[in-house]
């Protein structure tokens, strides 16, 4: 993977937001006829992700386009015809992020946010399309990926953990607290020393990794562990034997304790980040270390990048402008990972929905160690909070965790995110209800809109209750 630098000032693009009844409001009034936007190219749309739902799915106006089974594409017309999705000026990008009930506010906030990209050189699209055109903005010179390093090393970044505690699934009240690392993978990225070529370690004992780690060069390690039986998680992920599209992925997280991708109580060999093996190491797992390789720039090349996302940032993640930037600093590690996915275009017919796949188009080739560097270094950390918590660990998902009866943070840069808290009822790390003290409640439900989320959650917590009688 190459990223070069723009040369040029980027034209400004001006935004619309589709509202829930399927009307245009733009930057120079409203427009009720989207076909006068087919050849603005000088417009970039949104919508929700309910209002994708509701207007292709439910009430049959205009397709929309899946990614996995999500949609991350609405237009108001239907091209049976058309194979591929062929762009027009009125196509709108879904959001996938909580929006205010004020439609004028949404679109000054998509506003502020296009605003920001633009202040910076950068311009608004996908979350992920704008987070590499920020990238190609904030660079000072041409970043060449993966130099020195076979990609058949490793194959796929094996991503993010989830896992659920010692606990399992169930209730629990006490105190609860759930934890976060501000942006934990973004942050990575800003920090890492990267942009020169991968070598090989003359010198690859604990004491020189150790050394080469505290100054932040990125390093890995093939090595073979002996992970004792006792423990509730292991802390290396055991990788897949191909490369995995997202919905693979899915299925095989579909394992509570995670014990199948980190196992405990066997020998595993593999290539894994020296914080990871360092990890290893803090449980008592007996290493050798047969090869390992570190990355020989000096260059901190993310950090003008990280320094527009903090920016943005600090709009507030209170608002919507606040959390596309958030989402936007997140979205740069899925633009290096390039994890594949099956595109679908949809359409009612009448009562039926009409579904038609677009032609695989060629990616560019990932810069999967790089990838891999700032998911392991995120996955030591969970793990070490995880350890350290014990029984207390309730559930954990990438940079975040579920805590009983903990009133100070785990170490390292972990913030409390949810507190005053005193039930949970987690289903998994992704499916949860939790109450507060003062009164009310939120759901976590992923993969479904949030006007379904409550009851889609106490469908799936009756079903359970009454399995687990």
């Amino acid at each position: 993977m190459i990223i070069s630098p723009y040369k040029t000032r980027q034209i400004f693009l001006r935004v619309a937001y589709v509202t829930s009844d399927g009307r245009y409001l733009t930057e120079y009034g409203e427009i009720r006829n989207p076909k006068r936007l087919i050849d603005n190219h000088k417009l970039k749309c949104f919508c929700t992700w309910d209002t994708a739902v509701q207007l292709a799915n439910v009430e049959g106006r205009g397709e929309a386009m899946l990614w996995e089974g999500t949609h991350i594409r609405w237009r108001p017309f239907q091209f049976p015809t058309e194979e591929q999705w062929i762009f027009r000026g009125y196509d709108a990008i879904v959001l996938k992020t909580p929006v205010h009930d004020d439609d004028e506010l949404n679109l000054s906030e998509l506003i502020r946010w296009r605003d920001w990209l633009y202040d910076n050189n950068a311009r608004p699209g996908t979350l992920g399309g704008a987070a590499k055109s920020l990238l190609k903005a904030r660079l000072q010179k041409k970043l060449v990926c993966s130099r020195g390093w076979p990609q058949q090393r490793i194959i796929q970044s094996a991503g993010a953990r989830i896992v659920l505690g010692p606990a399992g699934q169930g209730t629990f009240i006490g105190r609860l607290t759930h934890w976060d690392m501000p942006a934990a993978y973004a942050a990575e990225l800003g920090g890492v020393r990267y942009g020169g070529r991968w070598i090989s370690e003359r010198d690859p004992t604990p004491e020189r990794l150790d050394e080469l780690c505290a100054l932040g060069v990125p390093v890995f390690c093939r090595a073979r562990v002996s992970i004792p039986p006792g423990l509730h998680h292991g802390p290396l992920v055991r990788r897949f034997p191909r490369r995995m599209t997202t919905y693979d992925l899915d299925k095989n997280e579909r394992d509570p304790k995670g014990l199948k991708r980190y196992p405990v109580g066997t020998t595993i060999q593999g290539i894994w980040t020296w914080e990871e093996i360092c990890s290893a190491y803090m449980v008592g797992c007996s290493v050798s270390i047969l090869a390992a390789w570190r990355h020989n720039s000096e260059d901190r090349i993310f950090a003008n990048w990280w320094s527009a996302v903090q920016e943005g940032r600090a709009m507030g993640t209170n608002t919507l402008a606040g959390r596309l930037a958030k989402m936007t600093g997140n979205a740069l590690w899925g633009q290096v990972a390039l994890v594949g996915g099956r595109k679908t275009i949809i359409h009612r017919d009448g009562r039926r929905i009409q579904r038609r796949h677009p032609k695989v188009i060629p990616v560019l080739v990932p810069a999967t160690e790089l990838a891999e560097i700032v998911a392991g270094r995120v996955r030591a950390k969970l793990y070490n909070a995880m350890t350290e918590l014990g029984d207390d660990f309730l559930s954990g998902h990438t940079d975040g965790l579920w805590s009983i009866n903990r009133s100070a943070p785990p170490a390292g840069t972990w913030q409390p995110k949810h507190a005053g808290v005193n039930r949970l009822d987690l289903y998994s790390p992704q499916h949860m209800r939790w109450y507060y003290r003062s009164g009310g409640y939120e759901v976590m439900y992923s993969g479904i809109r949030d006007k379904d989320k409550e009851t889609a959650f106490e469908t799936t917590w009756q079903a359970y209750l009454e399995g687990a009688k």
